[in-house]
């Protein structure tokens, strides 16, 4: 995950996740943890000011990573695409 521009393949093939109400520095950070977490490629993109998460691999680890640090995002929540 490159902090300064989203992995094209993520962007492009990607699901989408969450939207997010967060600064640059927050969705960085979170979506970092969240790729770690979950051992999956998540990464993340602006839509109108606000953080669109994408993720390519396993749904279930990445929607298991969200649940547990979600506590852990300084910032709101806008959508959860669960299945």
């Amino acid at each position: 995950m490159n902090s300064d521009r989203c992995d094209p393949e993520v962007y492009s093939r990607g699901s989408v996740l969450i939207g997010l109400d967060a600064t640059k520095a927050e969705a960085n950070r979170w979506v970092f943890a969240l790729a770690e977490e979950s051992g999956q490629r998540v990464d993340w993109h602006h839509v109108g000011g606000r953080v669109c998460v994408r993720y390519l691999g396993c749904q279930d680890a990445v929607i298991g990573a969200v649940d547990k640090l979600l506590p852990t995002l300084v910032g709101s929540v806008l959508f959860f695409k669960r299945p």
